[in-house]
């Protein structure tokens, strides 16, 4: 069902959590999570289960999901709080000074089908002013509820942008990322601390990542002879993606940024990646 990578400190007891956090990522295609240690302020554990269906339902993703906690002891423990993000396409920014909650759906039907019966969900990135309005997956946290108890959710978009406007408060420059999961990967372009311009892309193909980049740099009116790609996520120099892009946009570089938390587990871990889930405390 699912390719897993597990990092954690095999020195620690993990018997008693009462002080740790335990920070979820749910993707179509995919579930992370990882513990912080509040006492050491440490990252004790990572892990990544890849699904190998593509594309699976939500009840599949469902099923997966409870397959994996039944089989994995530390989800089965209780945390001081539990951090969960949604990534799916289901989503779109608005300024906070257009925000208004009663015509939530009416800001996604420009992206998406809205049905009557979709619950709407926003994540306020009250120091950017902005509203991510979204719809969550409720089979999803209905489970979590009763598995974790009472925590906290956000969607996948709203740790990543927050943290990348985070990243830039001091800088003016524009800064072009492109987050890269398995089968999706998001633009996100930032200038003088402002959100320039987001989106999702889906990945089907090699030809996509390629396609969608040089279109939105053309549409922005960027230079690819000047103009920088920043990459995070699922991708490094030996991928396909990466030579892909490099044969029309020269230069690229990863993301790099220091680690709120340090640990053990990380120092091998290029912290371009993870980055979402490593990100929600």
């Amino acid at each position: 069902m699912t390719q897993v990578i597990k990092k954690i400190n095999n020195n620690l007891d993990f018997n008693y959590l009462d002080n740790s956090h335990l920070s979820i990522q749910i993707n179509l295609d995919g579930f992370s999570f990882c513990i912080l240690n509040e006492d050491l302020k440490e990252i004790t554990a990572l892990y990544t289960f890849e699904y190998f269906e593509n594309h699976s339902s939500l009840d599949h993703v469902l099923k997966n999901i409870q397959q994996i906690i039944s089989e994995e002891p530390l989800l089965q423990k209780q945390y001081q709080s539990v951090n969960l993000t949604f990534k799916n396409k289901l989503n779109t920014f608005v300024p906070l000074e257009l925000f208004d909650e009663q015509l939530s759906a009416s800001y996604l039907q420009h992206n998406i089908k809205v049905l009557s019966n979709d619950f709407i969900a926003n994540d306020l990135l009250e120091k950017n002013n902005l509203v991510n309005v979204y719809i969550p997956y409720v089979n999803i946290t209905n489970y979590f509820l009763d598995q974790f108890g009472p925590f906290n959710y956000k969607h996948a978009a709203t740790v990543l942008v927050e943290k990348l406007l985070n990243l830039n408060k001091d800088n003016t420059e524009l800064r072009f990322y492109v987050h890269v999961s398995k089968n999706d990967f998001e633009v996100i372009v930032i200038k003088q601390n402002e959100l320039i311009f987001y989106n999702s892309f889906a990945l089907n193909t090699l030809e996509d990542f390629g396609y969608f980049i040089l279109f939105t740099f053309e549409q922005l009116q960027l230079d690819r002879e000047s103009d920088k790609i920043i990459l995070l996520g699922n991708i490094d120099q030996h991928s396909d993606l990466y030579k892909l892009i490099y044969k029309y946009v020269r230069n690229i570089e990863f993301l790099k940024y220091d680690f709120l938390y340090q640990s053990e587990i990380l120092k091998n871990i290029p912290n371009h990646q993870n980055f979402i889930v490593l990100n929600q405390f």
